[in-house]
Parts: structure tokens; sequence; C-alpha cells
């Protein structure tokens, strides 16, 4: 609960429904039991009849139910430096991040990984929050549950283990008890995303499983999308993504239970609205809160350009409001990616994930070859399962023009490789006919040599 000099406050940035304080508190209403966020549109209501709560958590546990048009569950989140207790901070986040993974996460465990004991985690989580930690569970679960229902066709059985609930019986009657209704009751309230775009026959909810899901992510404004959306232009993979437009369109593949649901997303800002939205595939909506968090992640959309942008005004270059740091959907595909620029050019290391795919032995044939750059980075060995070690170089201007055509001919992809002896970016092959089985091969640059300069 927000001290009543804070809330004084508080009501004054509810009245001009400022986007700042959007995800920094919630306001309930006494005389409707509601609680909104603070830009709702919906009419100011008086100020003796609201009590303002910096979280969620706290405004349900004061028994007040989420807006249905506002939608808390989509207000944007808060990075670890806006929290007053960091531990707290990121418990909050861990708990958050394994509600939207599908993960059990026990107290022991999250206070084990803190470094400190459960009934320390408890009270420090009070302190900062205003809630318990099992009552911030419960509501990032119903929360969750909430937009699966109402932007998802999924069945509610399905978007009950989705939000981490043990059973059905257990889901119904935890929504029961905080929001005064059934789940099937906001599933028949809730539109079909898109569904004007829709056939006749796709119209219904049943329908809708058959076609893309829209999920909408709120952020605090200003954010330059255009910035944002030229970064990922400038690094797409070939194959993997693409960015036409100002919208982003990747294939994904994220852990669902015990298996994993891989599809395509389209992601795109909506600044009117201060919001990206996701187009999904229907066979990753299963996956859907794991998927919110990455493009959370992805798109920095939980930074207060509040605190961001008057530092960056220091800075002795022009004024550009509204930068993000940019993240990614993949752990492990940022990393390789990090590596891979460091070591050449950001154009060779778009196209050194899909070096390893070509075929090169000299008779095309086997199959496709695994890949070690260099410790300068300047050539990758290829080391094909039958066929021997092949050195290909990284950057066009260590290739030959051996045809003397002007150009170097090169493969690009493993939808376009050139005959062995036409590509002319291949250094040399040297076939190992006593081994039939090798893996990745890496080698140093030599001995540097100081007087020529060279290894």
């Amino acid at each position: 609960m927000i001290r009543s000099m804070d809330a004084d406050a508080a009501y004054l940035a509810l009245k001009a429904h400022d986007v700042r304080f959007d995800g920094r508190l919630f306001v309930g209403v006494t005389t409707t039991g509601v609680y909104c966020r603070p830009v709702c549109r919906v009419r100011t209501p008086r100020r003796e009849h609201c009590r303002f709560f910096a979280h969620a958590a706290q405004a349900e546990a004061a028994g007040f139910r989420p807006c249905l048009k506002c939608r808390p569950e989509i207000a944007p989140g808060l990075s670890g430096v806006d929290a007053p207790a960091v531990l707290a901070a990121h418990a909050a986040r861990a708990i958050v991040d394994a509600v939207h993974a599908g993960q059990a996460l026990p107290l022991r465990a999250l206070a084990a990984r803190l470094g400190v004991t459960d009934r320390h985690l408890r009270r420090i989580f009070g302190a900062a929050h205003g809630v318990s930690p099992q009552d911030f569970v419960t509501t990032q679960r119903l929360l969750l549950a909430k937009r699966l229902l109402t932007d998802t066709a999924l069945p509610v059985t399905q978007v009950a283990l989705a939000s981490g609930f043990a059973s059905l019986r257990r889901f119904n009657a935890a929504f029961a008890a905080r929001y005064r209704m059934a789940p099937s009751r906001l599933r028949r309230a809730a539109t079909v995303p898109d569904a004007a775009d829709r056939p006749a026959a796709d119209r219904s909810v049943q329908g809708a499983l058959r076609g893309p899901t829209l999920l909408r992510l709120a952020y605090r404004p200003p954010l330059d999308g255009d910035a944002m959306m030229r970064f990922f232009a400038e690094r797409a993979l070939p194959g993997i993504e693409r960015v036409d437009a100002g919208v982003l369109r990747r294939t994904l593949s994220l852990p669902q239970g015990g298996s994993r649901a891989a599809g395509w997303i389209e992601c795109r800002f909506v600044p009117g609205h201060d919001e990206l939205h996701l187009r999904v595939a229907p066979t990753l909506a299963p996956a859907a809160g794991a998927l919110l968090q990455r493009a959370r992640h992805a798109f920095d959309l939980d930074a207060d350009p509040a605190l961001i942008d008057p530092v960056l005004a220091r800075m002795p270059l022009p004024a550009q409001p509204g930068l993000r740091l940019p993240g990614s959907f993949d752990g492990f595909e940022l990393a390789v990616r990090a590596v891979l620029g460091q070591q050449v050019t950001l154009a060779a290391a778009r196209t050194l994930v899909e070096e390893g795919r070509y075929r090169t032995r000299p008779d095309s044939s086997g199959s496709p070859s695994r890949t070690s750059v260099s410790i300068d980075g300047r050539a990758v060995a290829v080391a094909n399962r039958f066929g021997g070690l092949t050195k290909i170089w990284a950057n066009k201007e260590d290739c030959t023009d051996k045809n003397n055509n002007g150009i170097i001919d090169t493969s690009n992809g493993p939808g376009n490789v050139l005959p062995f002896a036409n590509d002319e970016c291949i250094a040399w092959h040297n076939p190992f006919s006593d081994f039939t089985v090798q893996r990745p091969v890496a080698w140093t640059s030599g001995v540097y040599n100081e007087e020529t300069c060279q290894y």
C-alpha cells in the first residue's frame, strides 16, 4: 500500500494518465472492486474511492480484481535497478520468469539460488513488495492465465497447466477466489484476435486455433522503434529472421513441458498505443508465456526512459530519445552472435552460421559439415565427417579471384552452394583417407614474425 502523502501524488498521475507511472503503481477503486493501471481511459474515480498499490499482487491481496479494459497483466515491468531492495527485485524477477516458462520454483530453491535462507527471503520480500512470495506467485499465475484466456484460443485446461497450476480444479478455485468469476466467463467475453481478418469459418475460438495468435506488450514511451528494427535488420540471419517495413519476422523454438514448441513470430511496434504486437504461429501458442518474457527482453520493454534519457542527454551526441538496449529471443543464439561478432566483421558473423552447412568435399557428397573458427577470425576450418579438412576464408577480401572476372564467386548459403572447384573462398582441402569420423578442428594462426608482420 502506498503511503497517504505519496497517494496524493499518485492520484495526480492517475488524473493525468501519466505513462511514466504505468507498471509502477496500480489503483484500486472501492466502489467497483477493480484495480487499474494509471493509463486506464475510464472515467477517473473520486479521490476518496481510490487506494494505490505498488504491485498488482498488493491490489489482489486487498481484494481487488483486474480491470478488463486496461488489463494490468500487459503493463510494463520494472528492471532490477528500479527496486529499493535488489535482492527482493531479483526474487520477483525469478518468480515472473519461472511462471511464464511454466516451471515450478519452490521458495527454498529460490532462496538457495539467491544465497539466503527462505525465512530471510520471505521477510525482505514482504518488506519490499508488501505481499508474501506465495501471494506474488499466485498473482503472476493468474495474470498470465487471464492473458492467455483473453488473447489465445487455448483450451482452459491448457491455460491452467501453462500458468503453472497443478490441476484444473486448483486453477478454477484460485481464479474464482481472486476474480469472482469462472475462467469460462472471461473466455466467452473475449474476442478472437484479428477476427475481422479471418475467413467466416475461422472466426470462432475453435477456428482461431488454426490461425495466428495476437499478443500485446505495453512499454513506457518514448521508444525508438525504428532504431530497434534497424539493429535487428543489420544482424538478421538468412533463413531464420527478416525485417521488412519495420516488421520483424523470425522462426523460434521454445521449451514446452518435456518437449519443444516451434513456429514463427511477427513483431511490430504500435506507437499510438505504446505497445508491441506479436503475431504468433498456432504451434507456438502453448509456449506464449515464455515467448512474452523473451519478447520483453529482446526489445527491452521494461526499461524506464525517465532514467535513461537524461543520462544520454549529457553525452556530446545529438539527442535521440527512446533508445533501448536490444536483447535476444535465445540466450545461446546471442552468445554465438557475440563470439562471432568479435572474431570477424558483422556481415561475416551472419554468414558463418551457414558456412558449416556447405558440402565441402571435392565430390560434393557427404553429410553436412561442422565448423570451427580460427584464432584470428579470418577463416573457418570445416571438418567433413567422411571427407577431410577444408579451409574457407570468412571475408571476401582474403579470397582470390581465380577466373579474373572482377568479383569473388562464393557460396552464400545452404541453398546456393557453388561447385567445389568454382568457389573462390576455398583456400585448400586435405583429404583424410584413414579417418571416417572427425570432430570440428581449430588451429592457431601460427608464430607471429615481428619483422615481416606476418604469421
